[in-house]
């Protein structure tokens, strides 16, 4: 097996078949045509389920702390288990890691048992490594690598017990679920009682490898050869001796058969694909041989610039005359070799103005030679020179044209050869320009025809109008060039050009204007006697198209053919049989007399039947829907008017019924296929015979239908099964309808089979169909023979996409070929046909299938009427195919413009609505993997819920839409992380796996696909059961999985990602690790395509061999798995996003041997430039983007590059919404910010440092802080300045922010879902729905306002003019506090400016600020002096390094005759700091805040002018109008005695009209009184929760008597009217408690600004229920007697009271006033 180099000197692995050739200074990001890849040293048999490796590498020991699984049982401290794991005594932990082993196999055990009610799982009996002794392994020797450096002592004492390793011993064993229970706790009681401590003392240092040793009775064997992890193996009575020879035959023919065999395999398998996987997969395989490498093209470099600068006229005219007389080019060098050629361009000097025309002459050489190799390299080249030449041939050089003209047909060869659009954009984008620039030498009239052209091949491939509109335009331009010059040029033919342009504008629908090109294109081709045939063929055609209703034109078109051709001409002898046919309908047609009969009312019964039949006849003709509709009424007239005992009853009702089923077909309205069936079986009912036979098999058809479009379930098609079995019984072969029972029959089969999977089904269905198709053959037979043919390919496709057995690919693509050749274009089935046709092209995968498919596809839909049934369906199937043949965004646009059109045509009700919303729904999906826009995701969730919705049973259609829906929900929570949208992931993909019967051919891709729900869903949330789940699901998966599958290899990966994580996660399972490099390995060797590509799986083992690496600590492993993910980063695509998560772990692992090798190498520069790749890739995540930005602005601080860090800090604050944005529920976006912590306090010290100025740092701070707040205040902010400018954008952006306003509370709700949510909460009118969509459609809406003049920052930050305005009242400071500095930056009314805080270490700060913790504000009495010590520590501590530096800053030095008022905004560590009270407490004291300023705070400046913006700067006057909220007593909580007096004296001081008092109240009835009340006082209990500081409360009562709660979300989502103050006096209130979103001010204080309260007060810890009384009756005097400001009247109330006792500060510190 060919691996990289081995590299101990940490030098990168050197040129080799395995690895890539880079150079040094930076790792190969770029494409690459060569492949290259690294593998494992595991060696392994292929495997499904069970996997068994030949040779394991060893297990090292790393860390303690690794082994400590987040189980719950292990997690509470006064567990056993969980102290042994973190024990350094390694003897005790060896005993821990024998037990934890066991007791995760018995929760193995138990999840089995918990799975049981999948079918799978009913007779499986558990292979359980039944444990029978404790194994001890030494391992020795040198080389072994040790963690972190320990003291010498503690060193050594580890090394010695990292010899020595515990193993169990096991044994296989077979036994029910209950057994193995047993057995496990049996195991785990004896081991528990064994001493290891006593025993391991005991051993000698070097162990025999037959020695035995003895502990407590028991003897345990010393060898540990048979040792391995325990695991869960299911046994599904699979013959495992026969799957192990065939797993081996694979594994020795790609070992030992060379590199040619293992390619030409490889090649096999993979028909249609590139060949560079099979090099790899060889090269992977093949050890110690050379791979024969192909000779490398010429490395080409970069596009030049095609458009230099113009020269004169007559230095170009000098150079014309040059080039055509003395010049390389001549007519002879056009034909020259490659070869020859490149000696004519080396013989030309340099500078020589031959020179580019010696690049032409070679570029041409090259094309030619492609033209007949068809070799890639060659095409590339012809495209490099010539690129070159029109580099170098300035306008207005004769020969740019030709060179021009050159380089546009090398595009459009590429496209033809790749199916690549971007190609013909690039050709059309260079005529064009041509063009524009005013060419108008002799070859412009070759120009506009090629670009015409090229306009219409575009059009072809991507249906786009414009295209359409182009290709015309310039068409009919050229036409008029021509003729107005009256002149011939060479290579242009005007009869041609004329009738091309017929052929586009028949295409656009521009059937007069069409007809008339084509009768010029006959009468200007006289000498063509061809194409004045196919142009008299087309006029007759498009005629038929215009005038289908009215055939004299018609007529008189084809007598008129007939007579301008030789009567010998082809096209004249079906012009002939195309006459005589319409002149013989039109007989038919002619149906006035019986509806005038039918008017006077003179027909009777039998008239209106001949009428209806009549009627349907003509539309069978004519496809024209009001035909149908009329012929509705007079069969239905008909059969009322007869009574049951006649004789015609049946018929009547049998007619009436095949009107009926035929307007369904056509318009898929449901009503009348159910009428339709009720009608055939009173057709049933009134005949016998024959005739029932045939109103058995009429009805049989209809429940088919109705099952196969309206999901009509099993009910309709074992009705349809049995009632075509009734038509059949007895029938004769040779009889009139034998072969048209025996196709129904057939039909019924199949279905059963779509249903239920059976392969006896699909075989007998198959062998009905050909008996049908013999029979039809047969003189007498009725049946439709094309037909026959048709429904026999597409069962022949069905079960070659089942079982996959080639002959039926090939047979069913003949017979499609077969019925669309005898089918008439004039056919109503014509169009079905063909699309028939396609699908198979389309599943055989071959390129020039596919270009054909939609070459099909799309003369179908012109085909089809509007609004027929098939229409919709007829454009999802082209949008599939447009997708899929051309790659890139383009293709992508063009598929989902196609599926839009589709979704259009597909009305409520129609037959196909559910795959026609599936189909588009996942190419919604596949555009965002490709294009990175939400908004896709959005609408692949919504329209995958309309499809699934449409499906009203469970059958495997309905799995087929939830498995999408399921997918399109975990990719959003990938890239947005919601909760709800993990949960209803899981769910979709368990209904869809409940839809699918067992043995269905999908039924192990809905196994996977849950399975892959689970690993997603225990990354997220740890969940042990999920895991679990997930391992035993995937085995389940790959036991009904072929090797031949071409997803075989995507669903090892998933399993592998299962093991991988259950060894990550509890370490002890290293086997894990080592069976999932296995099967990712045996992923490439066995890779047939399918969802997965070569790149992801080499992504998938460089991660593999990352944490091998951890487990071993060798420097190969290490280097294997960059290896493997340069390979994966060189070969996948660069615009794809997925590349990012490559380009991480590659970074990561460059990262991980730099430091391994003590820093030195390369790795350290090699991880920065692929970080930077990283970073500069636009569609990554934007949280990939900053994780990659911080990683980068880590390299350049210490490098001491502080612009560029600024550049990047500043950018990646820029992306932090993105990360979180408002269509989250509030805890995923707290969530998601956690994420983030940090990061803007260190942009605004990068800015800073890097000298940018104060401004720029403090509006950095704003744009990364209060990200959930700013949000809603842009929802609730005033824009008359837009409203009066915009108005019509006003209305669409107040709309939006309505909507997400008013859904902000419902979708909060939606948070910690499971089994909770509805499938319904996924449609478009779902609350969550609207407010994702809103919130996308909402920034689209703000990019439109801010490229308004004057509205540039429209609800962005407020500019500096802003920030210095609201500095009106006083200073405000704010803090950037960061690791490496700390700065307060200054806002007055004259200038904003920065301070450095030189005392400030970070490592202090931590301790005196988030380091104090909950024990120094809440405790106990006896506690109460040491923990107000060590407030007043902090205190002091914030004084000298934070405080103090800010006054002297501003000149307050207490002396000041007015005190003044001082905003702070903290961040980072100092957002929990109590500025107010920074300082030295001790009697008479001014060296502290409270002394020199009255102290408010705002979480933001933006919350700062909210505040201030949003009402009037006092109090109303007259009656202040106070709602008191008192809680005496709360459930659960201690009683609150100081609330009465607190309340009786707001009452007094306010007066007791003005106060409204509510007692006991619940948290809706507050709610309802805020808008009424303009000051709000609540006297109750409050809880701030630091894990979801959303969920932080007051404390109320329900009305059942238990805790109510109004919380932190619940007040935010309120938007008062009238607010002006609220008090809370209460517990912690404006406490900042969750560290790690200090940042976002998540606290009830915050939630009251937004709520619209101007002024908040509130606590910043637990608060005294005494000192509450005496500082909220303080304040209310201060408000409403005094008469002054909030934030005065609480600055007195707090020095009031710190009068009594000043150095309690933690009695009268914690009241605090926030806001305006």
């Amino acid at each position: 097996m060919v691996t990289p180099d081995d590299s101990p000197t940490g030098e990168r692995p050197g040129a080799s078949p395995s690895t890539p050739t880079t150079s040094s200074s930076a790792p190969p990001m770029s494409r690459s045509s060569s492949s290259s890849s690294s593998s494992s040293s595991i060696s392994g048999e292929v495997v499904r389920g069970t996997l068994t490796a030949r040779r394991l590498p060893p297990h090292t020991d790393d860390d303690p702390s690794r082994y400590i699984p987040p189980m719950e049982h292990l997690e509470a401290p006064d567990n056993e288990l969980a102290k042994m794991m973190r024990t350094k005594d390694m003897a005790e932990r060896g005993r821990a890691e024998v037990l934890l082993s066991l007791m995760m196999e018995s929760a193995n055990i138990r999840q089995a048992t918990a799975l049981q009610d999948l079918p799978e799982l009913q007779n499986a009996t558990i292979a359980y490594r039944m444990p029978t002794s404790l194994a001890l392994r030494r391992r020795g020797g040198e080389g072994e690598v040790v963690g972190e450096e320990e003291e010498e002592e503690e060193e050594k004492r580890v090394q010695k017990w990292k010899k020595k390793k515990f193993e169990l011993k096991v044994q296989e064993e077979t036994m029910t679920p209950e057994a193995a229970q047993a057995a496990a706790d049996k195991a785990i009681a004896e081991l528990g009682n064994l001493d290891f401590g006593a025993e391991i003392s005991k051993l000698p240092e070097e162990i025999e490898g037959t020695g035995k040793w003895k502990g407590k009775g028991k003897e345990v064997a010393t060898d540990s050869g048979d040792a391995g992890a325990v695991g869960l193996d299911m046994d599904m009575d699979v013959d495992a001796g026969a799957d192990a020879d065939a797993e081996d035959e694979v594994v020795e023919m790609d070992l030992s058969r060379g590199v040619e065999e293992s390619r030409k395999r490889a090649r096999d398998a993979n028909a249609g694909e590139s060949s560079g996987s099979s090099k790899t997969a060889a090269k992977s395989l093949v050890q110690g041989e050379e791979e024969e490498e192909e000779i490398p093209t010429h490395e080409l470099g970069p596009a030049p610039d095609l458009w230099p600068a113009p020269i004169s006229e007559e230095e170009a005219h000098a150079l014309d005359e040059e080039d055509m007389t003395g010049g390389v080019y001549t007519f002879e060098s056009m034909s020259l070799t490659p070869d020859i050629a490149l000696g004519v361009l080396e013989s030309v000097p340099t500078e020589s103005p031959q020179r580019p025309v010696a690049h032409h002459i070679l570029s041409n050489a090259y094309q030619q030679e492609f033209r007949t190799t068809g070799h890639t390299p060659t095409l590339n080249s012809a495209l490099h020179h010539a690129q070159i030449a029109v580099s170098l041939l300035a306008p207005p050089r004769r020969m740019r044209a030709i060179a021009v003209m050159n380089l546009c047909e090398i595009f459009n060869l590429r496209y033809i050869h790749t199916n690549d659009v971007s190609n013909l954009s690039a050709a059309i984008k260079m005529l064009s320009r041509t063009v524009e620039a005013g060419y108008d030498g002799p070859l412009r009239p070759l120009v506009f025809r090629f670009l015409s052209r090229l306009h219409g091949y575009r059009y072809d491939a991507l249906h786009g109008t414009d295209d359409l509109d182009r290709c015309i335009a310039v068409a009919g331009e050229l036409i008029s060039v021509m003729e107005r010059s009256n002149r011939r040029v060479p290579g242009l033919n005007i009869a041609q050009l004329h009738f091309d342009l017929g052929e586009r504008l028949r295409d656009h629908g521009d059937l007069d204007k069409a007809i008339e090109r084509f009768e010029l294109a006959a009468a200007l081709s006289e000498d063509n006697i061809n194409l004045r045939a196919e142009a008299l063929g087309a006029r007759v055609d498009t005629m038929f198209l215009r005038d289908k209703n009215d055939t004299v034109a018609v007529i008189a078109a084809l007598q008129s053919g007939v007579e301008a051709l030789p009567a010998s001409h082809p096209q004249a002898a079906n012009m002939r049989k195309n006459l005589e046919s319409l002149l013989s309908v039109r007989k038919g047609d002619d149906i006035s007399d019986l509806q005038a009969q039918v008017e006077e009312g003179g027909g009777d019964i039998e008239t209106l039947c001949k009428l209806s039949r009549s009627l349907l006849t003509r539309y069978y003709r004519l496809r024209d829907i009001k035909d149908l509709n009329n012929a509705v009424e007079p069969a239905e007239i008909a059969m009322a008017a007869t009574e049951r005992e006649d004789k015609e009853y049946a018929n009547r009702v049998g007619l009436f019924a095949h009107v009926l089923h035929t307007r369904y077909e056509r318009l898929g309205e449901r009503a009348d296929l159910d009428r339709s069936i009720e009608l055939w079986e009173l057709a049933v009912e009134a005949t016998e015979g024959e005739d029932q036979r045939t109103a058995r098999t009429n009805m049989s058809q209809s429940l088919y239908l109705r099952h196969k479009h309206e999901s009509g379930g099993v009910v309709d098609l074992e009705r349809a099964l049995l009632l075509a079995q009734q038509a059949f019984e007895g029938m004769e072969k040779g009889e009139q309808e034998y072969a048209g029972r025996l196709l129904n029959l057939a039909n019924c089969y199949t279905g059963r089979f779509r249903l239920h999977g059976t392969k006896g089904d699909i075989d007998t269905g198959i062998s009905r169909m050909r008996q049908a198709l013999e029979a039809s053959a047969e003189e007498g037979s009725s049946a439709n023979r094309p037909g026959i043919m048709g429904n026999l390919s597409a069962q022949l496709l069905l079960r070659w996409q089942t079982f996959r057995e080639s002959k039926d690919i090939t047979e069913c693509i003949e017979y499609a070929e077969r019925s669309l050749k005898e089918t008439s274009d004039r056919s109503p089935h014509f169009a079905e046909r063909l699309l028939n046709l396609a699908a198979m092209l389309d599943n055989r995968g071959r390129p020039e299938d596919l270009e054909r498919a939609v070459r099909l596809a799309r003369v179908a839909l012109n085909g089809i009427p509007q609004g027929h049934r098939i229409e919709a369906g007829t454009r999802a199937v082209l949008a599939r195919y447009v997708q899929k043949l051309y790659s890139g965004a383009e293709g992508l646009n063009a598929a989902v413009e196609a599926g839009e059109k589709a979704v259009a045509a597909a009305e409520a009700g129609h037959p196909d609505r559910a795959p026609i919303f599936g189909n588009l729904a996942a190419t919604y999906r596949e555009r965002y993997e490709r294009l990175g826009n939400v908004l896709d995701l959005h609408r692949a969730v919504e329209t995958g819920y309309v499809a699934a919705a449409h499906c009203k049973e469970s059958t495997a259609m309905k799995g087929r839409f939830l498995s999408e829906l399921s997918e399109s929900l975990s990719t959003r929570f990938r890239r947005i992380g919601g909760k709800d949208d993990m949960a209803m992931a899981v769910k979709t993909a368990r209904e869809a796996l409940d839809c699918t019967p067992v043995n269905h051919q999908e039924r192990a891709e809905r196994l996977i696909e849950l399975c892959q729900r689970f690993v997603e869903r225990f990354k997220a949330e740890g969940v042990e059961e999920d895991l679990l789940n997930a391992i035993t699901l995937g085995n389940l998966c790959l036991d009904k999985t072929p090797k031949e599958d071409p997803d075989h290899s995507r669903r090892l990966l998933v399993v592998a990602d299962a093991l991988h994580l259950r060894h990550t996660t509890y370490g002890i399972f290293w086997n894990d690790l080592d069976r999932a490099l296995i099967m990712t390995q045996n992923a490439l060797i066995l890779y047939r395509g399918g969802r997965i590509t070569p790149p992801e799986i080499r992504h998938r083992m460089g991660k593999l061999l990352r944490s091998l690496y951890r487990r071993s600590r060798e420097i190969s492993d290490i280097s294997k798995a960059i290896g493997w993910l340069e390979a994966a980063a060189t070969e996948i695509d660069d615009e794809l996003p997925v590349r990012a998560d490559i380009l991480d772990d590659l970074a990561r692992c460059y990262l991980i041997r730099y430091q391994a090798l003590n820093n030195k190498g390369p790795d350290g520069e090699y991880s920065f430039v692929t970080f930077r790749d990283l970073w500069e890739m636009t569609l990554a995540p934007p949280l990939a983007r900053i994780r990659a930005g911080r990683r980068l602005c880590d390299v350049l601080e210490k490098s001491g590059k502080w612009s560029e860090a600024a550049d990047i800090f500043e950018k990646c604050v820029e992306l932090m919404p993105r990360v979180s944005p408002p269509s989250l529920a509030r805890e995923d976006q707290q969530a998601q910010l956690k994420l983030l912590f940090g990061i803007p306090t260190r942009a605004a010290n990068a800015v800073l440092t890097a000298g940018y100025g104060a401004e720029r740092a403090l509006r950095v701070l704003e744009m990364g802080r209060g990200i959930m707040m700013a949000f809603i205040i842009n929802c609730r902010s005033e824009t008359t300045d837009l409203q009066a400018a915009h108005p019509e954008l006003y209305a669409e952006f107040n709309s939006l922010r309505r909507e997400l306003d008013s859904t902000a509370g419902l979708s909060a709700k939606r948070t910690n879902l499971a089994d909770g949510l509805e499938l319904e909460e996924l449609g478009a009118g779902s609350v969550s729905a609207r407010r994702k969509r809103a919130a996308e459609q909402l920034d689209e809406v703000l990019a439109k306002i801010r490229s308004l003049e004057g509205f540039d920052n429209f609800l962005l930050l407020p500019t500096g003019a802003e920030m210095r305005k609201m500095a009106e009242k006083g200073p405000i400071v704010v803090y950037a506090s960061g690791i490496r500095r700390c700065d307060a930056i200054i806002v007055t009314t004259d200038e904003i400016k920065s301070v450095n805080l030189p005392k400030w270490e970070i490592k202090e700060a931590v301790e005196k600020t988030v380091g104090l913790g909950e024990d120094v504000v809440r405790g106990t009495v006896n506690t109460y002096a040491q923990r107000n010590k060590k407030m007043n520590n902090a205190l002091k501590w914030l004084w000298d390094v934070a405080v103090e530096p800010v006054l002297a800053a501003l000149g307050i030095d207490g002396t000041e005759t007015v005190m003044p008022h001082v905003w702070w905004v903290g961040s980072g560590p100092l957002s929990f700091s109590a500025f107010h009270a920074a300082g030295t407490h001790t009697a008479g004291s001014t060296q502290n805040t409270i002394s020199r300023v009255i102290s408010s705070y705002t979480p933001t400046i933006k919350a700062l002018t909210y505040a201030r913006g949003m009402r009037p700067p006092t109090l109303p006057h007259g009656s202040p109008n106070v709602l008191l909220v008192t809680m005496p007593t709360t459930p659960d909580e201690s009683d609150l005695y100081g609330v009465e007096q607190e309340a009786s004296c707001i009452t007094e001081i306010a007066g007791a009209d003005s106060t409204t008092r509510l007692t006991h109240p619940t948290a809706n009835e507050v709610l309802d009184q805020l808008a009424s009340h303009s000051v709000i006082h609540f006297a109750c209990h409050g809880i701030s929760s630091p894990s979801n500081p959303s969920a932080s409360a007051l404390l109320l009562r329900a009305k059942d008597g238990t805790q109510d709660k109004l919380t932190v979300q619940t007040i935010s989502d309120a938007n008062t009217t009238n607010a002006q103050v609220a008090y809370l006096s209460a517990c912690s209130t404006a406490e900042n408690s969750a560290v790690q979103l200090a940042d976002e001010n998540i606290h009830l204080a915050a939630a009251f600004i937004l709520a619209g309260f101007r002024n908040v007060l509130g606590t910043l810890w637990e608060s005294n229920d005494e000192a509450c009384v005496d500082v909220a009756g303080r304040f209310y005097s201060g408000l409403f007697v005094e008469g002054v400001d909030s934030g005065v009247a609480m600055h007195r109330a707090v020095v009031e009271l710190r009068k009594r006792k000043p150095q309690k500060v933690l009695m009268w510190a914690p009241f605090i006033h926030t806001g305006a």
